[in-house]
């Protein structure tokens, strides 16, 4: 099961260059979802319980 937890933010961590690698976005319209971040593994892994309690199709990488 993944565990996410919300963490601080703020502009100013964004615009100072600090590595992400725990963040994952997910961009929705419609019927599609883009998932995003700098962290591949945690792609695979939230793709992967999606695919778990969703029927969804992958269409790849963009």
């Amino acid at each position: 099961m993944l565990n996410f937890q919300s963490g601080p933010a703020s502009r100013s961590e964004a615009q100072s260059g600090k590595s992400c690698n725990s963040l994952v976005a997910l961009v929705l319209h419609i019927d599609d979802i883009l998932i995003i971040s700098p962290n591949m593994s945690l792609i695979d892994e939230f793709n992967f319980f999606l695919h778990t309690h969703l029927h969804l199709k992958d269409l790849g990488t963009l």
